[in-house]
């Protein structure tokens, strides 16, 4: 397998970047936050210290994931690792869920 080139590299990038505003968009919408996507750092704790979300943001937060990305919930709910922070969802969406999201032509 070769390397890969510096395009497809920048394509990889970028599409992580735009799974993580999508998730942040996510969150602050699904959740009702009271703050902007934007505010939300990808490595930000999304339970405790962090966002302070608990289980019923939990429930919302993956029945959403499923619905949007077709991520399985038992994977999120069985591994409390991929619901850490935005970096590990985005994780588990490129590795197991559907990224990027196609529109009907």
């Amino acid at each position: 397998m070769s390397a890969p080139t510096d395009a497809e590299l920048l394509a990889r990038v970028a599409s992580r970047a735009a799974l993580i505003d999508r998730l942040r968009e996510l969150v602050v919408d699904v959740l009702r936050l009271d703050l902007e996507p934007e505010d939300i750092e990808p490595n930000l704790p999304l339970f405790g210290a962090g966002l302070g979300l608990d289980s019923m943001d939990t429930l919302e937060l993956v029945l959403e994931m499923e619905l949007v990305f077709q991520v399985q919930s038992a994977r999120m709910e069985a591994d409390r690792y991929t619901l850490r922070n935005l970096n590990t969802l985005a994780d588990l969406i490129e590795t197991e869920g559907v990224w990027p999201i196609s529109t009907p032509a």
